[in-house]
């Protein structure tokens, strides 16, 4: 049916005054729910939101769609609103001083999101970068996430097609790390200028997972890293210019324009910053103004504040652990590859460590009235400065004048000594041989005249000669060389003469006969009882401590079949030794670690069966380690080494070596192995022996 021409007009207006009516329906829509003071846009095109309501702020989005720049802040939002894809125009997005913790802009239209030039995350909760957030961005010039929970930055956050980037700011977050994805597109251009501020973090390592190289910087490059105020305590410059693949000076001339800025970070200016000083030094005068030149020492307090490239390099210095004697304190200058062993009023043994750590240069200073001897030790062939003044030494070993020669330096004054070896008669001090003897008690008689000479021939090289004093003697008090001759003498008595030349003849054969006994004791008895089987307690150390044990011993379990016809042997004595044996004793659930422990105190003996099984346990080794500390510190505790078979030198630690050289040791393939065992091992007291021996009555309980 057609309808009539004046119908159809009729309907068309219908239609028209119906489109009106919505139309000013919308609009009065808009102008009742926008808030003029939450939603504010301006001639320039910038709009303004400060919203919490999301509906409210998008009818304002809807509104204002031809801004250029959206300052949508303090609105609590959680995440990019996606309808920010009304504003077609938009070039600069500022989000911050909400509570977002995701920045992907996926949410935005591609168009959109790739003709932002500027965005801010300021203020928010992001914790996490990842590398799929800004995949839309290509003219974006710069970034601004600071004071954000920022932890992670996925590497490929910053790429490529970011291109014209300049600047990113990611100071005060949680940051640890910084690595070159940062600035890994400078691959791409030779005309770079990027600023990267990640001041305030808590960044302590630089990393190169990108693989940059020295070969991708030039002059025209200018990228600047902001690292003030961070957790840098050390850089290890030999290993940042590997990463860097530098391996000529003037490749470094390639970041002329490029720098760090590590200034107040706590740096510590000990021997690990020692090449970082060197390289600050050498390099200074190409780029004055780097601030990467002007960091500062964070600690020690001696040197805080200070300059790196200007603290003398003989300041670098490190504590040293390894192979450090009990009660000392092991300084190493990396400068002098030098090693200070000081040993105060805490250090109780009576001669010098046995060990001290491995360097080409020592200097031992020991202050301490319980070293009262001196004796050789292998490591005083490396020593340059040997302090034991104001110590409690009366004694001299002859043995270690051989070493002393080779000293320059020595410090001896304030002693107890009486008498110096002779031999040092012939000993001429020369070149910059120092050496004080003053402040001891010298005896000066007709013994010590050679002494007065030789101060005399080398007096240039004693420090305050003319104070070696006279402790007895006509001379008491005075200056050793300026005591005549004539008054070092002995006093004798003609009486005293006659009756030690009645008496020579008589005794020379019986003191020859007790000194020979008393040398060869232990020769004699393991003869007695290898032969004999008696004198098993003659001469022998007895204890009566009450420990658990009288013997822990420590083996290697591939060598038990040796090892049981030992403990078979010792078990069989009369009385029987009670043995500590790991494989019995040790108590199930414990760590091994505790086990060794516990054993070792409680044995009054160590017994160690060494083999190369045993050199290569780290166990066994744990157990040499913790006797032999506790043999230093307690000499009437018992440490007995067992040589099972010969020992591949490559395996022996230097602790163990050191001990070998200096104490007897029982070869177990020897004849007479089981009667120098028994020698060797002391007896308990409190439990009597029930061997008749002719030689030596039964020990009897007190």
């Amino acid at each position: 049916m057609m309808l009539e021409p004046h119908k159809v007009s009729g309907i068309i207006v219908t239609l028209i005054v119906f489109h009106l009516s919505c139309n000013n329906k919308v609009s009065n829509a808009l102008a009742v729910n926008i808030n003029n003071n939450k939603c504010v846009y301006n001639k320039q095109n910038v709009l303004r939101i400060s919203d919490p309501d999301l509906e409210s702020a998008e009818i304002c989005v809807r509104r204002y769609q031809n801004a250029t720049h959206l300052y949508y802040t303090n609105s609590n939002l959680k995440k990019v609103p996606s309808f920010i894809n009304f504003l077609r125009d938009l070039v600069f997005l500022d989000l911050s001083e909400n509570d977002i913790s995701d920045a992907n802009l996926s949410t935005l239209d591609f168009h959109i999101c790739s003709k932002l030039i500027e965005v801010d995350f300021g203020y928010n909760n992001i914790s996490v970068l990842k590398k799929s957030d800004f995949n839309c961005l290509r003219r974006i010039q710069a970034m601004h996430i600071r004071k954000n929970s920022l932890e992670t930055i996925e590497n490929g956050t910053f790429t490529k097609i970011m291109s014209e980037l300049t600047h990113i700011n990611l100071e005060y977050n949680k940051l640890t790390v910084i690595d070159t994805s940062l600035v890994s597109r400078i691959k791409l251009g030779k005309m770079m200028h990027l600023h990267v501020n990640v001041s305030w973090n808590n960044i302590n390592t630089l990393t190169n997972s990108y693989n940059i190289t020295i070969k991708d910087f030039n002059k025209t490059i200018s990228v600047g890293i902001d690292l003030v105020h961070n957790n840098f305590t050390t850089i290890d410059i030999n290993l940042l210019l590997q990463l860097f693949n530098v391996t000529k000076w003037y490749q470094l001339l390639n970041l002329f324009n490029c720098g760090f800025d590590l200034r107040f970070n706590p740096f510590i200016c000990d021997c690990r910053n020692y090449d970082l000083a060197k390289y600050l030094r050498e390099f200074h005068d190409m780029d004055r103004d780097n601030p990467v030149f002007s960091i500062t020492c964070g600690s020690p307090r001696t040197l805080y504040g200070k300059l790196i490239r200007a603290v003398d390099l003989i300041d670098f210095n490190c504590t040293v652990t390894e192979d450090c004697p009990p009660d000392c304190h092991c300084i190493l200058t990396i400068n002098l590859t030098l090693i200070t062993v000081h040993c105060g009023v805490t250090y109780k043994m009576t001669e010098l460590p046995e060990i001290t750590p491995g360097a080409k240069e020592l200097i031992i200073d020991m202050k301490t009235e319980a070293l009262v001897t001196l004796s050789p030790r292998p490591y005083l062939d490396n020593v340059s400065t040997l302090d034991v003044s104001g110590c409690g030494i009366a004694e001299i070993d002859p043995r270690i004048e051989d070493q002393l020669a080779k000293i320059p330096t020595i410090y001896l004054h304030d002693n107890k000594i009486q008498y110096l070896p002779t031999l040092f008669s012939s000993y001429t001090l020369k070149g910059d041989h120092k050496l004080t003897l003053y402040g001891n008690q010298f005896v000066c008689d007709c013994n010590t005249l050679w002494l007065k000479r030789w101060v005399e021939k080398n007096y240039e090289h004693f420090i305050h000669g003319d104070k070696i004093l006279c402790a007895t003697g006509p001379g008491l008090g005075e200056s050793i060389i300026e005591v005549p001759d004539s008054e070092f003498i002995c006093s004798s008595h003609l009486s005293l003469y006659i009756i030690i030349g009645i008496s020579a003849g008589c005794l020379a054969t019986s003191v020859f006969i007790i000194v020979a006994v008393i040398h060869y004791k232990t020769h004699i008895q393991v003869w007695f009882i290898a032969n004999f089987d008696v004198c098993k307690y003659c001469c022998r150390k007895p204890f009566r401590n009450d420990f658990k044990y009288d013997v822990f011993v420590s083996y290697s379990y591939d060598d038990s079949s040796d090892v049981d016809k030992i403990v078979e042997f010792l078990e069989k004595q009369s009385p029987p030794y009670k043995l500590c044996k790991a494989d019995r004793e040790f108590v199930v659930g414990k760590s091994i670690v505790d086990n060794i422990f516990n054993a070792i105190k409680s044995s009054h003996t160590t017994l160690l069966i060494v083999s190369n099984n045993f050199l290569r346990s780290q166990f066994c080794n744990m157990e040499f380690r913790e006797a032999h500390l506790r043999f230093l510190k307690n000499r009437d505790i018992n440490l007995i080494l067992v040589k099972l078979d010969d020992l591949d030198q490559c395996l022996i630690k230097n602790e163990l070596e050191a001990y070998m050289k200096r104490y007897v040791y029982i070869d177990y393939r020897d004849k007479q192995f089981y009667a120098k065992l028994l020698v060797a091992l002391p007896y308990n007291e409190k439990r009597p022996s029930s061997e008749s021996s002719p030689l030596i009555p039964k020990q009897v309980n007190s």
